[in-house]
């Protein structure tokens, strides 16, 4: 198997199919899956560069286009294609969007090459599903970059039985350290939670393909996400 993309289609609920790219690790040889949950923008060339180079550390990577049912496929970060995927974040359905995911978790790890363990990985929109996943799905490790909304959950964080690893930017105006300091009051008696900020970091700034990338910030967390993923993957 070479560390290559492929499409698929994943059954979810309302009989509906999830496209979904497919990163391989180089080895033809079982792994742990992961679920990378992109931004707003979907599946971008810098969310495919990610998914490869987190297929390279050993897991199988699936990155589902959530937005199947309204407006489905990437988009670009500026323009009219910006205004699109505002608008498509805006009329999304979150519960249905957790139900879908339910499903993508299960068909990860029933995937021949996977081991049966399923992490979540989200950028930005993405980050809420992960914690999410982490509290609801079954999810093994779950890892958040930059997460909008989890703040709307903090009824969920007490509760969580995996490794989970949240970053945010100390800059980021979308999750700003108010909502992070609730988020941490929240997690704190959670030895599975940590929870890491980075000075001057904006929103987006795991992200190379943009201009809010910040790789002072970005590598550390990096290093961070890939540790939680291995805790709960591959121990």
């Amino acid at each position: 198997m070479q560390d290559t993309i492929i499409t698929d289609e994943i059954p979810v609920v309302d009989g509906g199919r999830c496209s979904a790219r497919v990163a391989y690790p180089p080895r033809a040889t079982t792994s742990p899956a992961v679920v990378l949950i992109p931004a707003i923008f979907g599946a971008t060339p810098g969310i495919d560069a990610f998914a490869q180079r987190l297929s390279a550390q050993g897991f199988v990577v699936t990155v589902p286009d959530l937005f199947w049912r309204t407006l489905p496929g990437p988009l670009g970060y500026e323009g009219a294609d910006r205004d699109k995927a505002q608008d498509r974040y805006k009329k999304f359905d979150v519960q249905k969007g957790v139900d879908d995911l339910r499903e993508i978790i299960a068909w990860c790890g029933r995937d021949g090459f996977s081991t049966g363990k399923v992490g979540v990985v989200g950028l930005c929109f993405g980050g809420r599903f992960a914690v999410l996943a982490a509290a609801h799905l079954g999810a093994a490790a779950a890892v958040s970059y930059h997460g909008t909304f989890i703040g709307a959950h903090l009824d969920v964080l007490p509760g969580i039985e995996c490794p989970l690893s949240l970053h945010f930017g100390e800059a980021d105006t979308q999750a700003p350290m108010s909502e992070v300091a609730g988020i941490t009051k929240a997690s704190a008696r959670n030895p599975n939670i940590e929870i890491f900020t980075y000075p001057d970091a904006p929103h987006g700034f795991m992200q190379q393909d943009r201009a809010s990338y910040r790789p002072s910030a970005a590598g550390p967390a990096w290093d961070r996400g890939v540790g939680a993923l291995r805790k709960g993957l591959m121990t």
